[in-house]
């Protein structure tokens, strides 16, 4: 049993009626009406634009009102002390029950005097609901984790372990065990949550100020079976112990997550382009006057919370999703991932006593990790040459050299899936017992055979990556999803104007132009994150190496010193080859002259407030900008957070911002500055090119 405490705000009732009260810059307290106030713009509207909402949306006020039944008669907590006059906090303990089953049996059967069968099973029932630990609880007390709904959930699982061995007595000196195992089970995360408990909301998850809709809209299937065959076969022949055998092994991964396609979220908001609530000298929300003693700041909460009161839409944010069974896009079915990884390993191994007090130990294991595969085909690639980009391969930090290609993904197929070579991985080891020894030797080493021991002991040990490297790798890149977010941002014309959608209309907007599957070539863009495993990339392994000594105290009490080292080679990294160049393109440069310009303008004083511009204005010492004269257009020379980077020294945040920002990448091209200025694949400046490296 477990009980944790949350807390949540709760609107006032005059909030959902419009009423929106504020402390004014005297200190008093204010209260406007957010409708009346947006009913005294429509009148300024132009011709054919959409009329300001004067009434609440009625999924919104019906939403605002089950909330307030469930707090009914709950002791809410003022927020007035951190300047919040419109809610309340709404303080609860929430309990649930972490448990937990574990059953294990084991079967041994003598099939005959020399072949022995033995069977061990475990099995683990797991059920957390709620999960405290993923925090998927529910909303409010008395609701589930969706709100309205009384259906809790969390994490459940399935879990067992089973091993089969069979030893054999072949022979006095010859000896053989065979082992397989299976280790699985279904993991499942949050799963009573669907698309069918937000139909209140007509199966979107609105974001509201002060209402708590649901802790998780991303409920998860996961199954990994792994398989393990091995057989070791040992002989004894005269001083000599040999042993050799081989492992198999196997796992594949099965999962479904679950998005945006299935269950899409709608935001709502008045920061849309032009948009007329808040843009312009007529836009109601953009007229001190309406809103007496307030500030910039809490005129702009009064704008989204009208936002949000009236259902004024402003993006819904929603994905498609390849489908297995017909490799097409689609809305409402779970991304599935099937994948599949083998390993293979042959060994051999002499134990010899060389001398009674000497004993060598010597094996060899040869290892192959095979290809990981994506068994429903649903992810891209890109070669070595897409992720270098125009730049072409090995041309890092060299601006102006573009002797590459633009960046395409193509089908991960089992012919171009990474294929990793196979590793040698040697041991050996040795264990004397040192000679006895007379005088101040014999003190430290012993006066009798045996008394003292040394160990020595040397191995290579291969690293495996798992499965979810291979498969988050190949994952990032452009396939398995695409963004189907509509906005006026982002596809205008299927949304239309800045406020012209609100969540009573009949019908909401859709993106048009999307792909129906995956036609290849892919053009990357922008936004497009490369992800591809560098071909001169090698298992990763581990040497160890120990020396240890033995010495016997007494007959009942031993000593041992020892020291072990591990050295790890070849270690996987993924490193981002769009590292920011600001040096040998010359930026650096420029910054330090637009420093300097800008500490002119300030009169000398680098902290002073008194001038954001850090242009050359003819001032004496100034120098001009070129570059950043033409990358930030009007943006130049005058940008306060530009002055504020500039100021503080903060180069690389600078590089940052003018390249992943497209209409500064724009810019810098149109005016003949070369397109990998910064990074050595611009194509995909904002996504970045990653390689796994050893």
């Amino acid at each position: 049993p477990a009980s944790n405490a949350f807390s949540q705000n709760i609107a006032t009732s005059g909030y959902t009626q419009g009423q929106y009260t504020y402390q004014t810059t005297t200190g008093s307290l204010n209260t406007v009406n957010l409708y009346n106030i947006a009913a005294s713009g429509n009148s300024a509207l132009p011709a054919g634009t959409r009329a300001f909402a004067t009434t609440p949306d009625p999924i919104v006020a019906a939403t605002y009102a089950q909330v307030a039944t469930l707090a009914a008669g709950a002791a809410l907590v003022s927020n007035a002390g951190s300047g919040d006059y419109n809610s309340g906090a709404w303080n609860y303990q929430l309990s649930g029950v972490d448990a937990r089953d574990f059953w294990t049996a084991r079967f041994d059967y003598n099939v005959t005097q020399k072949h022995h069968l033995s069977f061990t099973y475990n099995y683990d029932k797991y059920v957390s609901v709620p999960d405290f630990l993923n925090g998927i609880v529910p909303v409010y007390p008395g609701t589930g984790a969706v709100l309205g709904n009384p259906v809790t959930t969390g994490q459940r699982s399935n879990r067992f372990v089973g091993t089969l061995a069979l030893r054999s007595a072949l022979s006095s000196r010859l000896t053989n065990e065979l082992r397989a195992g299976l280790n699985g089970g279904t993991v499942l995360f949050f799963d009573a949550i669907n698309d069918g408990e937000f139909g209140a909301w007509r199966g979107y998850r609105p974001t509201l100020n002060d209402v708590h809709f649901t802790t998780t809209v991303a409920p998860q299937r996961r199954n990994g079976p792994y398989k393990e065959v091995g057989d070791t076969v040992s002989w004894v022949k005269g001083s000599h112990q040999v042993s050799g055998g081989f492992t198999w092994s196997q796992v594949k991964l099965w999962q479904q997550l679950f998005g945006t396609e299935s269950i899409p979220t709608i935001s709502f908001g008045a920061t849309g382009a032009n948009d007329p609530l808040t843009t312009g000298a007529s836009a109601p929300f953009n007229i001190a006057a309406n809103f007496p003693g307030a500030s910039s700041t809490q005129i702009a909460s009064m704008a989204a919370a009208y936002a949000q009161l009236t259902g004024r839409v402003l993006t819904i944010s929603a994905r498609q999703v390849l489908s297995e069974t017909n490799q097409k896009y689609s809305y409402g079915v779970p991304a599935t991932d099937r994948d599949e990884e083998q390993w293979w390993g042959f060994f051999g191994q002499d134990v010899w006593r060389v001398a009674p007090s000497l004993t060598v130990t010597v094996g060899l294991r040869w290892e192959k990790e095979g290809s990981w595969q994506n068994t429903d085909h649903l992810y891209t690639n890109v070669s070595t040459a897409a992720l270098w980009g125009v730049s072409g391969i090995g041309n890092l930090f060299q601006p102006g050299v573009q002797t590459g290609v633009v960046p395409t993904f193509t089908q991960l197929t089992s012919d171009n899936t990474y294929h990793m070579p196979a590793v040698w991985a040697p041991s050996v080891g040795m264990a004397w017992q040192l000679p006895s020894r007379e005088g101040i030797m014999g003190a430290i080493f012993g006066r009798h055979q045996g008394a003292s021991v040394l160990r020595l002991g040397y191995s290579i040990a291969s690293t495996r990556e798992g499965s979810g490297t291979y498969q988050s790798v190949y994952a990032t890149n452009t396939g398995v999803t695409q963004d189907a977010t509509v906005s006026n941002s982002v596809a205008p014309a299927d949304f239309g104007a800045s406020g012209s959608v609100l969540f009573r209309d009949a019908t909401l907007p859709l993106r048009s132009g999307l792909a129906t599957g995956l036609t290849f070539p892919i053009a990357a863009n922008f936004t497009s994150s490369l992800n591809v495993f560098d071909p001169n990339l090698k298992m990763g392994y581990v040497q160890s190496w120990n020396i240890g000594f033995q010495r016997e105290i007494t007959r009942n009490t031993v000593m041992e010193v020892r020291y072990t080292g591990n050295h790890g080679l070849h270690e996987w990294r993924q490193l981002n080859l769009n590292e920011i160049n600001t040096v040998e393109n010359g930026f650096t440069t420029e910054f330090n002259n637009a420093r300097n310009n800008l500490l002119i303008a300030r009169g000398g004083n680098m902290y002073s407030t008194s001038s954001s511009n850090f242009g050359n204005q003819g001032l004496a010492g100034q120098v001009n900008v070129p570059f950043l004269t033409a990358a930030l257009g009007s943006g130049c020379c005058t940008s306060s957070s530009f002055a504020s980077q500039l100021a503080l020294g903060q180069v690389g945040s600078m590089a940052n911002t003018i390249s992943t920002t497209s209409s500064y990448n724009a810019n810098m091209v149109a005016a003949k500055y070369p397109a990998n200025y910064f990074v050595v694949n611009p194509t995909v400046t904002s996504g970045g090119a990653y390689d796994v490296l050893p």
